[in-house]
C-alpha cells in the first residue's frame, strides 16, 4: 500500500484537464498505471465497497497539498469525482477504479489502484491487524529482593503488561529491563521499557501496570524481563517468557 500511495502523490493523485468541472479526457488515455505492484492487502473484515465519499474525503485529508479545501463529488457518468480549481486537478472513481488526472499526472487519465486497495487506509477498522507472534507470552518474575513478585505478559511488539506486581518501591533507579535471556549480563546490556518503577507511595501491591517500548522499537531478540535496578545493575526479580500451555482435552 506504502508503494501504491508513494505512486499517488508522485502523479498527482489528480485529473487535471486544465480548468472546468466536468471530467472530458479521452478514454484512451486510460492506459495507465496499475496498482498491481502494491502488496497485498490483508482481507477486509467489510466485504461491502468503499463508500466514494469517504475515499475522497481521506484525499484531501491526505494529500491537501493536490487536493486543497474540500470540495462536493460531481458526476460525468461513469465517473464521481472531485476538481479542485486552485491545482487543476481531479481525483475520482469510476466503478471499482480510482483515477486521477491533471498537472500531476501529466494532464494523463491514469488508474492509481482499486477501491479495495486504499481500504485499510481509508477505514482501518475494516481490516484485521496482523497480530504479533509472541503476544500472551508469559513470564513469572522470581522473587529476589524488595517484594518483587508477579507475571509479565507480552501484549504486543512494544507492550508488556506486569499483573499481580508487587514491589516496595524501595530501589533507586527501577525499570523493567528486557533482556537476550535471563542473566544479570543480559539485563544489563538490555533494553528499559516504560517509566521509572521506584519509590511509589504506596508500595505496588497486586498491581496492573502496562508499560510500552518507544515507537518504532520491538520486543524481537528478548526473551526475558526483569525489574532492574540500573544504578547498581541488580536483578529484583526476573524471568524468562514463555507460552503458555494449550490446554489439554478432558
Amino acid at each position: 500500500m506504502k508503494r501504491l500511495l508513494i505512486t499517488l502523490a508522485a502523479t498527482g493523485l489528480l485529473w487535471a484537464c486544465g480548468g472546468g468541472a466536468e471530467l472530458d479526457a479521452p478514454r484512451e488515455a486510460a492506459q495507465v498505471a496499475s496498482a498491481s505492484t502494491a502488496p497485498a492487502m490483508p482481507q477486509p473484515i467489510n466485504d461491502a465497497p468503499l463508500d466514494v465519499t469517504l475515499l475522497l474525503d481521506w484525499a484531501e485529508r491526505e494529500y491537501p497539498t493536490y487536493f486543497p479545501g474540500h470540495q462536493q463529488n460531481m458526476e460525468s457518468a461513469p465517473y464521481i469525482y472531485r476538481y479542485y480549481p486552485k491545482t487543476r486537478n481531479y481525483v475520482g472513481v469510476a466503478g471499482e477504479d480510482v483515477y486521477i488526472l491533471g498537472p500531476l499526472s501529466n494532464n494523463v487519465l491514469t488508474r492509481v489502484g482499486s477501491r479495495e486497495d486504499f481500504r485499510c487506509s481509508v477505514t482501518p477498522d475494516d481490516c484485521p491487524k496482523p497480530g504479533y507472534a509472541r503476544a500472551g507470552w508469559v513470564a513469572s518474575l522470581s522473587q529476589l529482593q524488595h517484594g518483587v513478585s508477579g507475571t509479565v505478559t507480552i501484549v504486543d511488539e512494544r507492550t508488556l503488561r506486569l499483573s499481580d506486581f508487587n514491589y516496595d518501591g524501595g530501589g533507586p533507579q527501577v525499570y523493567a529491563y528486557l533482556g537476550g535471556d535471563d542473566t544479570s549480563a543480559a539485563f544489563r546490556a538490555g533494553k528499559l521499557v516504560g517509566p521509572r518503577l521506584n519509590r511509589a507511595s504506596p508500595a505496588y501491591v497486586n498491581a496492573t501496570l502496562d508499560l510500552q517500548l518507544p515507537e518504532g522499537q520491538t520486543m524481537d531478540g528478548f526473551t526475558a524481563v526483569s525489574i532492574w535496578c540500573s544504578d547498581f545493575h541488580v536483578n529484583f526479580g526476573s524471568g524468562a517468557f514463555r507460552p503458555l500451555p494449550k490446554p489439554t482435552a478432558s
